[in-house]
């Protein structure tokens, strides 16, 4: 069975295929600021800001369309059917955070064609190859997508909340030749095997004006300066309520996954 048409908008926005100068549905990188969301504090904001790259305040006005977009983009997910081997340039920050948890954190974008240089453009990088087994839930983006727009990427996208199996081995020469934006090589190099886990947090209330004090520290970072300390602690509690009540989406289509190998 295909996407329906609210899954199908919500994987081209993920993935950067939108048109017009609307600052929400016209949003190229609308993904650095989704992403931002699953991570705790603002490690990750500050780290993307850094990198000299935008982070679209206006993704955060509308709380209700944010997580219907992201409820629509959980349900797309369905069992790989196959195995896949996958290879992601992650940031060494992002990768130790998603370690330590045991799990993908947020939406995390795969390629069946290697460890693509697009995606060399982070500070402090670790190479991470996934063994995809067919339980596993995924959206290979050329098989769900009739007009993909970016084919060179072979995309092949993990949801957030899944088990992470992940064994660190020796860097190659090959990864070596692999650098950052700062040209210098990777600081590891691990296997990873995702699985289904099961996801039990409680959903939260989201704290009132939350999405407004995170709009402002968007604009702080995209400034190059400080946020101020009482909307980055309100933004901090309002993106951990979102996050369990996306768990809690995520642990209903979970089952639907398992019914369906």
């Amino acid at each position: 069975m295909g996407l329906n048409s609210k899954q199908l908008e919500a994987v081209r926005y993920y993935i950067g295929d939108v048109s017009g100068n609307d600052p929400f549905w016209g949003s190229g990188k609308a993904y650095l600021v989704l992403n931002s969301l699953f991570y705790p504090g603002i490690s990750t904001e500050s780290a993307r800001a850094a990198e000299k790259k935008y982070l679209e305040p206006e993704i955060l006005a509308d709380t209700e369309r944010l997580v219907g977009l992201l409820t629509d983009l959980l349900s797309a997910f369905t069992p790989a059917g196959r195995e896949i081997m996958c290879c992601r340039v992650e940031r060494a920050a992002d990768y130790a955070q998603m370690k330590s948890a045991g799990r993908t954190l947020s939406f995390t974008s795969t390629s069946t064609a290697g460890f693509l240089s697009a995606y060399q453009d982070r500070l402090g990088i670790a190479l991470m190859e996934f063994e995809i087994t067919p339980d596993c839930p995924c959206i290979d983006m050329a098989q769900a997508l009739e007009s993909y727009a970016k084919p060179d990427e072979q995309e092949v996208l993990l949801p957030p909340f899944l088990g992470l199996n992940i064994t660190e081995l020796p860097l190659t020469q090959e990864h070596m030749r692999i650098t950052d934006a700062a040209g210098q090589p990777p600081e590891l190099f691990c296997h990873a095997i995702p699985y289904v886990m099961p996801c039990n947090a409680e959903p939260e209330t989201l704290p009132v004006g939350g999405n407004e004090a995170g709009m402002r520290v968007l604009k702080a970072l995209n400034s190059g300066t400080a946020p101020e300390k009482d909307d980055v602690e309100l933004y901090v509690k309002w993106k951990s309520a979102l996050v369990s009540i996306l768990c809690s989406t995520a642990a209903a289509f979970t089952l639907d996954f398992s019914a369906g190998i």
